[in-house]
């Protein structure tokens, strides 16, 4: 491997190293459907997401919360209500980082189709 290819790599972990928490949030089921479901139908209210899952109230707010702190959720009071909005832009351009790193490292292997 050459130095150009050993900078590439570590380029590579340091991007994914910064993937883990989105990686970590994304994994559990209920925050993919509620992320899913602020994607498709726009801004909604805490009490809107609640109403259209399965968990409790307390439930689905743990949940936006962990999904706020992690940069994919928006939450804003409007009166005493909580406004929710899908933030997917720094998570996907994150992700797009990962997959041009990745692909850079892959052009560096010989033999690696490209």
């Amino acid at each position: 491997m050459t130095a150009s290819h050993d900078d590439c790599a570590l380029e590579s972990l340091l991007i994914l190293n910064q993937c883990i928490p989105l990686f970590e949030t994304l994994k559990d089921p209920e925050r993919q459907s509620i992320l899913v479901r602020l994607i498709e139908h726009g801004p909604l209210t805490v009490n809107e997401v609640a109403e259209s899952s399965s968990l409790s109230r307390p439930a689905v707010s743990h949940h936006l919360k962990i999904l706020e702190r992690n940069g994919l959720v928006s939450m804003t009071k409007e009166g005493t209500r909580r406004i929710c909005r899908a933030e997917t832009q720094t998570g996907l351009s994150l992700l797009k980082r990962l997959v041009s790193a990745l692909e850079a490292d892959l052009a560096e292997v010989p033999g690696v189709a490209h």
